[in-house]
């Protein structure tokens, strides 16, 4: 059984493991500095650090920022060797199962094959891709660039420009303006 498991602790055993797999995971211009990392864990009560577990076993990392209007995923990731075992597909599920909030994330352009991959797959879940809005993932620090990127989304919430602007100024200025 898969269950997300909400640290609110950087100092939490299973946090280390995280740290590990988001460096592994993801690419140095889509994720802040360890530090500024750990004081979101520890002081952004509007940010939602989770260990996914199954079985009681660390299998993956699913953070995400409750923004009021919705919920916005930042970092998603499942342990490379555990991935096609429809670990991450029941992980979003449960995250949909726990909010009635419209779910928002950033996605990499499709310009190869793991990303349409990547794209797909989040589509199977029930995202649906906002590919006419012109997204950038601000940078992280002054070291980063702004990156080009999709957003998706799930629920009902209205794809209009407007409402995407608005979703978009949301998670510019509680996720990326600190």
């Amino acid at each position: 059984m898969i269950q997300l498991r909400h640290l609110a602790d950087s100092n939490d055993a299973v946090y280390s493991t995280m740290e590990t797999l988001m460096r592994d995971a993801f690419p140095p211009d889509e994720q802040r500095s360890a530090e500024l990392q750990r004081r979101n864990v520890d002081l952004r009560n509007i940010f939602y650090c989770n260990a996914i577990e199954r079985d009681g076993q660390f299998v993956g990392l699913l953070n995400f920022w409750d923004l009021g209007d919705l919920v916005y995923v930042e970092h998603f990731a499942i342990v490379a060797n555990l991935r096609g075992n429809g670990i991450g597909r029941d992980a979003l599920a449960l995250l949909r199962r726990l909010t009635a909030l419209p779910i928002i994330l950033e996605v990499e352009l499709p310009v190869d094959e793991l990303t349409r991959r990547r794209i797909r797959f989040y589509e199977r879940c029930g995202f649906r891709l906002c590919s006419s809005f012109g997204y950038r993932q601000p940078p992280y620090d002054h070291r980063s660039a702004e990156i080009p990127m999709y957003l998706m989304i799930n629920g009902e919430y209205q794809l209009s420009d407007d409402n995407l602007r608005r979703a978009a100024k949301l998670i510019y200025e509680a996720v990326y303006a600190q």
